[in-house]
């Protein structure tokens, strides 16, 4: 897992059930870290989810996507939870947490440092540094054929930002939480968070890869 970018994950629980369901809220994160650390460049994406499969699931999801970077959270309001991913620069993961907490305040959470090996509630997320490259309409293809191999929920189309037809970045939200491809000309990274189980075989198959990171999201859900 050699790439100059890398992952911060954030775990909240025991929040209010209104503070996850406002929107503004999440607008008001979303405006915040697109203004510290993507310069405001980044595309938004602001999605409310309270009239999917799963009723109990209801929330809010923010999506930022910029060059080579991403920022997503999703608040699962009836279970008092959120979960937050940034892939970027390392030195803001800090700064990140103290923003993440004026909106979201809460004293229990976790930053999933150690939970490699053990069984999360809420499903995983699998990180690959593919050795493979793509074209920008063979990254969409395969973002369709993951959806349909792991079986995940889309929630609205793909969100890109195209700088050439070898270099881009994709994620897709989903009900579960996103799938993203970021490459550049030194390298394809491939991220899958889902808050529902999938078997990473079968993404890894469909990549032909077999090296990947596994962090476990959800461990002190009870």
């Amino acid at each position: 897992m050699n790439h100059k970018n890398e992952h911060f994950f954030f775990d909240g629980y025991s929040l209010k059930e209104r503070t996850l369901a406002s929107i503004d809220n999440m607008k008001l994160l979303i405006n915040k870290i697109n203004e510290k650390y993507f310069d405001n460049r980044g595309t938004i994406k602001i999605i409310p989810y309270f009239n999917g499969k799963v009723k109990i699931d209801g929330g809010v999801s923010g999506i930022i996507i910029g060059q080579n970077s991403h920022f997503t959270c999703h608040t699962f309001c009836y279970k008092e939870t959120l979960f937050i991913d940034y892939f970027g620069l390392k030195n803001n993961h800090n700064k990140i947490k103290t923003d993440i907490l004026k909106i979201y305040p809460t004293d229990d959470y976790d930053l999933c440092v150690n939970n490699k090996d053990l069984k999360g509630n809420f499903g995983k997320h699998i990180i690959i540094s593919s050795t493979n490259s793509y074209t920008y309409n063979e990254a969409i293809d395969l973002i369709k054929k993951i959806l349909i191999d792991i079986d995940m929920t889309p929630i609205c189309d793909t969100i890109s930002i195209k700088n050439s037809d070898t270099c881009f970045d994709l994620i897709q939200p989903i009900a579960e939480s996103h799938i993203s491809i970021h490459q550049t000309n030194d390298s394809t990274v491939i991220d899958a968070f889902s808050c529902k189980y999938f078997d990473e075989q079968k993404l890894l198959a469909i990549l032909n890869s077999h090296e990947y990171l596994e962090v476990n999201r959800g461990i002190k859900y009870k």
